[in-house]
């Protein structure tokens, strides 16, 4: 029997390789260059294939600035993501890695002091806590700079800023 072009035997063959077909994962763009408004939607830790573990915050834009067209860099609404590798070194020493960033970021949305003890507060969020999500639906100002000499390859440092807020908001 046919189908179009298709002998049955070559349609079946195609149909089969979909029992091995992977899982499609949505995949948000990361922080962007320029200023950002952003609400927390969920921070996971995960075990990334080269660096190890790892933590990944989703955030919804409320706000983000002009980009070089003059168009927002982020649309109000979507959605933009942000890695830290933990365990990752940074180049020299005496740089910040992603550890130091991911403790600030905690410290920011936190609204922390820099004495105060940050990695209790990190060890509830991505060890103790997960599934209560203690930071969902906070909001945080993100100032993204490109940090790369490459202009093919951009790479965007996000700093952060901490926005007063009442448990009520």
């Amino acid at each position: 029997m046919t189908y179009g072009n298709f002998q049955t035997g070559h349609f079946d063959a195609a149909l089969d390789r979909l029992e091995n077909a992977k899982t499609v994962n949505e995949r948000d763009p990361f922080i962007g260059e320029g200023e950002h408004v952003l609400l927390l939607l969920s921070l996971e830790p995960f075990m990334h294939k080269q660096h190890g573990p790892s933590v990944r915050a989703s955030f919804e834009v409320l706000e983000s600035s002009p980009g070089p067209t003059g168009a927002p860099v982020h649309l109000f609404g979507t959605r933009v993501t942000k890695l830290w590798f933990l365990t990752k070194p940074s180049k020299f020493e005496t740089q910040t890695n992603d550890s130091d960033r991911f403790t600030d970021f905690v410290r920011q949305m936190a609204g922390a002091a820099s004495g105060s003890n940050v990695a209790a507060m990190c060890r509830a969020l991505i060890r103790d806590r997960v599934a209560d999500q203690l930071l969902r639906g906070m909001v945080i100002r993100a100032r993204g700079v490109n940090k790369s000499k490459n202009a093919a390859k951009p790479w965007v440092e996000v700093y952060w800023t901490t926005v007063q807020q009442t448990p009520d908001q």
